[in-house]
């Protein structure tokens, strides 16, 4: 409660809008870190001047976008007009689904597929959803753990009898065709989608930021807070 406070005070002029999950609550989290620390590194979901969002994924408290913990990926294949299934290929056309395949970046990338769908809640500049996050096989999900691991400044929890398959998640889209803003932060016109996924498991709440645009075919993974990052790689871990 004392870091939303510091957050809502941070933005005397203008709204501050936190999008929750529209799911009943997991169970408690552990305690986060002191409110002074969280504030340094939080984002908040989108600043508002009146009922429609002008800006979203809004660094606050201080920091350098620059140090921003993320994990940019290039998007390789799309799949639009897509039914979500429960075995592989996981996705075939005919649905609301949008799927694409994606591998993050670097020397040694880490191939994953992403499938999101939403729609737009009652008198709300927001919409909810539903992911997936899926990796081919294991060594590809090893990889993705850790590259995110390196890029979240997380060790990798050992989970030697992760399930694999698609890891089902809720989602808020937080705006649709939206410019990257230089200074971080997504606001105007582009042709991005921002949106905040909620990897959860009983007694485990992470909340991070997954970004991608298909015209520029790249995303990115990048910190709500700094305070998640722990619950969202074990999450992961557990899951893919």
């Amino acid at each position: 409660m004392t870091r939303r406070l510091l957050v809502v005070l941070a933005l005397t002029a203008c709204s501050k809008v936190e999008v929750s999950p529209p799911a009943p609550p997991p169970a408690p989290a552990p305690a986060r870190a002191p409110a002074s620390k969280a504030v340094a590194r939080a984002t908040v979901d989108a600043v508002t001047p009146g009922t429609a969002p002008s800006s979203v994924q809004v660094r606050v408290g201080g920091g350098d976008v620059d140090e921003q913990p993320k994990l940019a990926f290039e998007i390789t294949r799309v799949y639009d007009k897509q039914q979500a299934l429960e075995r592989a290929p996981w996705h075939k056309d005919g649905g609301a689904w949008l799927f694409f395949d994606a591998q993050t970046e670097g020397a040694a990338p880490a191939t994953f597929t992403f499938g999101i769908t939403s729609s737009a809640a009652s008198n709300s500049p927001f919409a909810f959803g539903e992911g997936v996050l899926l990796t081919t096989d294991r060594a590809q999900a090893d990889r993705f753990l850790a590259q995110f691991g390196k890029a979240f400044h997380q060790p990798v929890p050992a989970h030697p009898t992760r399930p694999g398959g698609p890891l089902k998640l809720k989602l808020a889209v937080l705006g649709r065709d939206l410019g990257r803003s230089p200074g971080g932060g997504y606001g105007g016109k582009g042709d991005w989608i921002a949106t905040k996924l909620f990897p959860q498991k009983p007694s485990l709440e992470g909340e991070v930021f997954f970004n991608f645009s298909i015209g520029a075919k790249k995303g990115e993974l990048a910190e709500k807070d700094a305070d998640y990052n722990k619950d969202v790689m074990a999450v992961f871990a557990q899951s893919l």
